[in-house]
């Protein structure tokens, strides 16, 4: 994890130092100075983007493939022209100012190891907090301020409510003898089940790691053992069980180690290469045998199962990186930064060269992106390719022409890249084809429910000034295209429903929710240190194939990012963070009308958010120390939240756990959350760091890796129950580098957790340990899952 922090930190260090030009002295050149009328008169002249903040993304029919090459390369001429557009204003603004004089580096606050853009003081020897300029940053963090965080949680409007996600559900299959309660798994709506590599039903527990879908007979507790283990082509992913079929997805060729999607520097891409879908009948749980194996070219992105039909998100493309040898964004002759005062080599121009020098860029680039349009092959353009193959006869029937004429193709108006999303589904009990639906465009967030399932693609508007990067879409003209898709249980389909677009970017899956045939969609624009970073909640309805906007909440928390969104009927809770954690209670009861009915400032913030009942939320999350500018993490923390009273949040309680390092899978994946609502019990995944403070350093000694359990309850908070252990943190902890986690990319050993009756299991990837709740610390069976 250290290594990946340290690459990530000194890439946007590199980014930021380029961006800062020193000190304030700098000579006012008489060119400059001759022309500053002409810069105001510049600056204040509107831009016509070909691509409008507010228009609606749409969707348009593809009938063969010839069209997909000429739908791609006018999305990337609209791309273009609006990247232009927006660059413009940048190379106008910095044109516009005083040439620079060389800084002195003495005196600036200094770029540290893991430093990236950081806080710390200015030239003038002032602490503040500035963007990228004199930060400095601390040999201790990558992070200053404390990050950027995410949520998750679970919401049936059906139902009438929140609704525990570890309640039995009774979907899975079984048989013999099951415990009589038993949790499952997290899912963000009830009835939507998510895809996580271990499932549950009370009496047996199906699992997938280390290349191996196994079947465990779970019940009674001390006897648990594995019934069954069948190796899986290429690398297991996740898996669903419904009735007696279970389904496999895995990755093929290497694996790669996800990141958290919609966190600092993760945004959702895919899996990252090919993958396979494999459905077994698991009637006789001590030998599952194969149905059905689905092979496809794209990336996985997501998945969901509405009773027994699997519905599958894949991208096939190259993210949009494959543009650039298309065209440029920025005139050569034209400094991106002001140049300093001897620089003879990239002057101050005047507004009418920097404008000119963009439309001769403009019109070499709509040449190449015309000439590729009209003689590029479908290949450059990569198609999803499905090859399903289906077992259930004397011999296999292969089918792979479901894409083949690129029916089911549809194309936005808004530029998502150079990718196709692909929603495939079919029914795990029938052998019928699958159902296609693809998008030319990019990968996104994906939230369902049992009618509609919607993917949030972001829209790149802006580059950074050094190529593609993932800060480069994030900023003041990002927006997201929204696309809806009509589900049904039993239906093996997806149907197109209409499109719409949001300003800014959703953090995650829990970002979206829809109610009442309402959607509500927090965003946040730009990300934190960036002072103009700030958020909002927009509602929207499908009306005649568009999302159109019905109501907006803008300007949340100007300053602060979202770090945790939850929606439960007409009321929406969202965590932003810079330096304390406001936690904001929505009303979303008039769609057209959205307000922050209430507000409650916390130090630190949540990542995610869970229902205890209708009006008690817990979060877990960070606790951080406020040190003026910024703050520091320091350590993770558990808190109560009472909503019952929408304009007056309160904090019933809240527990700290460790200090800084302390890491929990279940910060940034719900799935590793279990809060058993019939039992009172919340069971997290942790690993505990001693001895740091709040001054920004770790704690170097590693006292418990394992499971912690406790009783959560309104009326008395969090009672520690213990712990079952997962490693011997001396051991654990001796290369000294266990204590050194980065907050967005948690790795605690145990991964997930079950309450069966009386029984906690605890799930790791080498070895599930049982526990009986009255004494965790010694587990009275173990499965080993590297046999």
């Amino acid at each position: 994890m250290r290594g990946y922090r340290i690459l990530g930190s000194v890439a946007l260090g590199v980014f930021v130092l380029a961006q800062c030009t020193g000190g304030d002295d700098g000579a006012v050149s008489s060119g400059t100075t001759a022309m500053s009328a002409e810069c105001l008169a510049a600056l204040a002249e509107p831009v016509a983007s070909p691509v409008e903040d507010d228009a609606p993304a749409t969707l348009a029919p593809i009938t063969t493939c010839a069209e997909v090459v000429p739908a791609v390369g006018r999305q990337v001429l609209r791309e273009m022209n609006a990247v232009l557009d927006y660059n413009l204003q940048d190379a106008l603004k910095v044109h516009c100012q005083p040439c620079q004089q060389r800084p002195t580096y003495s005196r600036d606050g200094g770029y540290g190891y893991g430093g990236g853009y950081g806080y710390g003081y200015d030239d003038h020897g002032s602490s503040g907090s500035h963007f990228g300029c004199g930060g400095g940053g601390s040999s201790s963090s990558s992070q200053a301020d404390g990050g950027y965080g995410g949520p998750r949680t679970q919401f049936d409007a059906a139902a009438g409510g929140w609704h525990d996600a570890g309640a039995a559900q009774g979907d899975s299959g079984g048989g013999g003898e099951s415990a009589d309660e038993y949790s499952t798994t997290n899912n963000q709506v009830a009835g939507v089940d998510e895809p996580d590599f271990i499932k549950n039903d009370g009496a047996y527990i199906y699992i997938v790691a280390n290349r191996i879908f196994r079947i465990i007979d779970a019940w009674p507790a001390e006897g648990a053992h594995t019934l069954a283990a069948v190796q899986v082509e290429g690398y297991p992913t996740g898996l669903f069980v419904y009735e007696d079929r279970a389904v496999v997805y895995s990755m093929l060729g290497s694996a790669t180690p996800p990141c958290s999607p919609g966190y600092f520097g993760c945004p959702v891409t895919g899996s990252g290469g090919p993958f396979v879908i494999t459905v077994y009948d698991i009637s006789d749980r001590t030998n599952p045998v194969r149905l059905r194996r689905i092979e496809s070219s794209g990336s996985l992105v997501s998945s969901r199962r509405i009773g027994s039909i699997v519905h599958t998100i894949s991208v096939v493309g190259n993210a949009g990186y494959g543009l650039q040898s298309l065209w440029s964004d920025w005139p050569a002759d034209v400094a991106r930064t002001t140049p300093y005062c001897n620089d003879r080599y990239q002057p101050l121009l005047a507004p009418g060269e920097v404008k000119a020098a963009f439309e001769r860029l403009r019109q070499s680039n709509t040449a190449a992106i015309e000439h590729f349009a009209a003689t590029a092959h479908t290949p450059q353009v990569p198609q999803p390719k499905v090859v399903d193959q289906r077992y259930d006869g004397p011999a296999p029937v292969t089918d792979a022409t479901q894409l083949a004429d690129c029916r089911g193709f549809y194309v936005a108006n808004a530029s998502d890249g150079l990718q196709v999303l692909t929603l495939s589904s079919f029914d795990i009990l029938a052998p019928a084809p699958l159902g296609v639906t693809s998008v030319v465009g990019s990968a996104g967030a994906v939230y369902a429910n049992q009618t509609s399932l919607y993917v949030a693609q972001p829209i790149r508007t802006s580059r950074s000034p050094y190529g593609w990067s993932w800060w480069s879409w994030y900023g003041a003209h990002e927006r997201t295209a929204l696309h809806k898709f009509r589900v049904s249980e039993g239906q093996a389909s997806t149907t197109y429903a209409g499109s719409g677009t949001v300003q800014g970017h959703v953090l995650n899956q829990f970002a979206m929710d829809e109610h009442d045939g309402y959607l509500r969609v927090a965003t946040s624009v730009g990300w934190v240190p960036d002072p103009a970073v700030h958020s909002a909640v927009t509602v929207l309805t499908e009306t005649d194939g568009l999302l159109e906007t019905v109501g907006i909440l803008d300007q949340i928390a100007p300053g602060e990012d979202i770090r945790a969104v939850r929606f439960a009927d007409d009321v929406g809770y969202v965590v932003t963070f810079k330096k304390t954690d406001p936690l904001f209670v929505i009303n979303l009861s008039d769609p057209a009308h959205p307000f922050i009915q209430g507000e409650l400032k916390v130090p630190g913030f949540s990542t995610y958010m869970h229902p205890m009942d209708d009006t008690h939320v817990i979060g877990i999350g960070f606790d951080a120390q406020d040190m003026g500018g910024f703050a520091w993490f320091t350590g993770l923390q558990l808190q109560i939240f009472d909503v019952t009273d929408p304009d007056n949040p309160l904090l019933l309680h809240k527990e700290v756990i460790g200090t800084r390092g302390s890491t929990s899978d279940a910060t940034s994946n719900h799935l590793a959350f279990n809060y058993f609502a019939p039992k009172e019990l919340l069971a997290v995944p942790m690993v505990i760091c001693e001895g740091g403070n709040g001054n920004g350093y770790y704690g170097t000694r590693m006292t418990f890796d394992g499971l912690l359990v406790w009783r959560a309850t309104v009326a008395d908070g969090f009672q520690k129950r213990g712990g079952i252990p997962h490693a011997d943190p001396a051991v654990a902890d001796a290369d000294g580098n266990g204590c050194y986690n980065w907050w967005a990319n948690p790795d605690s050993g145990v991964k997930r957790s079950i309450i069966m009756d009386d029984y906690v299991y605890a799930v790791a990837l080498d070895v599930i340990k049982v526990s009986a709740l009255a004494d965790l610390e010694h587990p009275v069976a173990s499965v080993d899952l590297l046999k």
